[in-house]
This record gives structure tokens, C-alpha cells and sequence, in this order.
């Protein structure tokens, strides 16, 4: 009998407020943003994340839908969150009926993307077919038609929804990777695994950030050669983990068009690029903004870099670039104005302990 209310319910909900099928999305900081409608209300931006076995709704958006609690509180992925229940999360005109969703304080990730963001789209609310197109910035419908431009990349199911693909490095080293759009770069993987393979030594070129406090330094390299089913990829930069499963993040699903079909358990990608592809150089000073503090975005500096020999340390606030104003300005906007070009000289403003100073600073090739 609730079942049959719930859905009569739902599908009044629906009717009152449908959205179109195809919907932009937002990118932030290389990730990709949905937009999302709760019980007819809204669009929200969700951060995408194929990783995440969960849906999860800033608090104060779930008050304000008045969404009915459905357990005890408990710990998910850093967060203190309450279970709730969702009549019907609607996705590029794909709706979730009574969906099981947390209400968390969501607050800590304005710092990282400068804005409020408004949820977590993770595997319960991802609708089991559609389209994600990086180049016309879109959500939508699973496309009726695909030709032969198409390229099928095969995937297993793990028992709480998480998807992996069959990774292979320099045409020998095979492993299972997860489909995580949450990540920002082209792969991770573990030292010790690359090391046990022979890809990672102490001679290996790195970049990596100067730690900050007890923060552990990030660090990446080079590898030769992956490929995933059909995609072969000249050079991927490669995060390096000190635990965790293999992933394939958005710097190299961004090159593609994808649509995801997860009851045939087939991601088809439509390249955007020539392949195989070629993961860029990456040009730039060494800093990269973190977190937004009073309005200035925090910067990392790397190791050996052209802004780590100017003077620029991790924890910097940055002020200013080329003498315009960086405050309260969004990630994207800052990050376009440190890339610069190989040769140019960029000058940054920073504020450390209380005073200004302004450090000129070369753009090179990092990695």
C-alpha cells in the first residue's frame, strides 16, 4: 500500500515540474557538475561521481524539501550524514523513484570549488543509460542511434554498483580500474604497484607538491603506454596513490563523448581527439589553487618548480596575477590566468603573514 502511494505521489511530482532531457552541465576544477531536480524542485548542481555508492544532499537543501529522515545518522566518506528519502531524483529527464539518499553539511566543499554545491550524484541516482557530451557541455538521454565512429569499452559491476574497465600499461601490466568522475586526472595508481611492475623508481621524473603541514605532497609522473579496450593513450600523466583501487578520471573521459549503459554494462566513447591520444605537457609555474580562504584562493606550490625558486611557498594566498585582481574570483577563471605561456613570465601576487609581495615567474614545461 505505501509502495502504490509513493509512486502515485512521485508521479505527480513529475508532471508538475519535468524537466527537458538534454541539460548543461558546470565543469569546476576538471569535474564534472549535473544539474539535478529533488521531488520536482529544482535544478541543484550535483558533483558526478560513477564512484560514489551513494546520493547525498547538502542539509540545508533537505530541510528546506522537508525530505522525511530514514535511519540513524552515521559517517559517509568524511561526512556526518542522516538518511533520507528522495520521492523522485530526476537526472536529464530520468527519474529515480524513491530514491535512498543523506542529508550531510556539504559546506567544506565551497572552499574546493568556490561555490555551494548542492549535492553528490554517486551510483543509487545515476541513471542506468546516458549521454555525457564534454564538448557541448550536456547531460542527456541514451542517443537512439551510434555509428560506426563508436567505440565499446567493455566494464564489470561490482555488488555495490562501482564500475571498472580493463586497464592495460605498455602492453604487458593488466588491471581493473574504476570509472570515477570525481577524479580529476588521467590515472591513479599506487607506488607500490607501479614499483612492483618496474614503472617507478628514484630516478623516475616526478612532480610533486610541497607538502603543507601534515597534508602528504601530491605527486605524478609519466607512464608510456595504456589503454583501455579500444583507447590507447600516448604518455598519461599518472597520480600516484599510497592506497586505493586503480582509476580512470576526467582528464581523459573529457576527451570523448560517452554514453553509459549500465544494464549492458558497455561504456561507448565517441573521440573528441585523434587517437591515439597524446595526454598534453603540462605548461605552467608550479602553483595550484586549493581551496578558497576569505576569498583568496590558497596555492600549492610545487617542488623544484619555477614558483617554488621565486619564492612562492604552499599556503600562499593568492592577491593578484599580471596586476588583476584575484579575489573571489572562481577556480576556472585563477587557473586560466596562472597558465601562461612556455617562455612568458607571469607576475604573482600572494600575501603571506600579513603583507603583499609580488613574485615574477617563468612558465615552463613541468611535466
Amino acid at each position: 500500500m505505501l509502495s502504490t502511494l509513493l509512486l502515485v505521489v512521485a508521479a505527480g511530482l513529475l508532471a508538475v515540474e519535468p524537466p527537458a532531457t538534454a541539460q548543461a552541465l558546470m565543469f569546476e576544477r576538471g569535474r564534472v557538475f549535473v544539474p539535478v531536480w529533488v521531488n520536482g524542485v529544482g535544478p541543484y548542481p550535483f558533483l558526478l561521481d560513477t564512484a560514489a555508492p551513494y546520493v547525498a544532499l547538502d542539509a540545508p537543501i533537505a530541510e528546506a524539501l522537508e525530505l522525511p529522515e530514514a535511519g540513524e545518522p552515521e559517517q559517509l566518506g568524511g561526512f556526518s550524514a542522516r538518511p533520507v528519502r528522495v520521492l523522485v531524483l530526476d537526472v536529464a529527464g530520468s527519474p529515480t523513484i524513491d530514491c535512498e539518499a543523506y542529508a550531510a553539511d556539504l559546506s567544506p566543499m565551497e572552499a574546493l570549488y568556490g561555490f555551494r554545491v548542492a549535492g553528490i550524484l554517486g551510483l543509487p541516482g545515476l541513471p542506468k543509460r546516458f549521454r555525457l557530451d564534454c564538448s557541448a557541455r550536456e547531460i542527456s538521454a541514451f542517443p537512439s542511434e551510434m555509428g560506426p565512429e563508436w567505440l565499446e569499452i567493455p566494464f564489470t559491476t561490482d555488488p555495490d554498483g562501482i564500475m571498472r574497465v580493463t586497464v592495460t600499461l605498455e602492453g604487458h601490466y593488466v588491471r581493473e580500474a574504476v570509472l570515477d568522475t570525481a577524479f580529476a586526472g588521467t590515472l591513479s595508481i599506487t607506488e607500490a604497484l607501479l614499483e612492483k611492475w618496474g614503472l617507478l623508481s628514484e630516478d623516475t621524473p616526478r612532480l610533486r607538491a610541497m607538502e603543507r603541514g601534515d597534508a602528504p605532497a601530491d605527486a605524478q609522473i609519466r607512464l608510456g603506454e595504456c589503454a583501455i579496450g579500444p583507447v590507447k593513450v600516448r604518455n598519461p600523466l599518472c597520480a600516484l596513490s599510497d592506497t586505493g583501487a586503480v582509476r580512470i578520471g576526467m582528464r581523459l573521459l573529457s576527451r570523448f563523448e560517452l554514453a553509459l549503459d549500465r544494464n549492458a554494462e558497455m561504456l561507448y566513447v565517441r573521440p573528441l581527439v585523434a587517437l591515439p591520444w597524446r595526454d598534453p605537457p603540462l605548461y605552467g609555474t608550479g602553483v595550484t589553487p586549493v581551496e578558497r580562504v576569505h576569498g583568496f584562493w590558497s596555492l600549492v606550490v610545487a617542488e623544484d618548480s619555477p614558483a617554488r625558486m621565486a619564492g612562492l611557498v604552499s599556503g600562499d594566498l593568492l592577491v593578484s596575477v599580471d596586476g588583476s585582481d584575484m579575489a573571489q574570483q572562481p577556480f576556472d577563471a585563477v587557473q586560466r590566468a596562472l597558465a601562461g605561456s612556455p617562455g612568458e613570465f607571469l607576475d604573482i601576487g600572494v600575501l603571506r603573514q600579513g603583507a603583499v609581495a609580488v613574485y615574477r615567474v617563468a612558465v615552463e614545461e613541468m611535466l
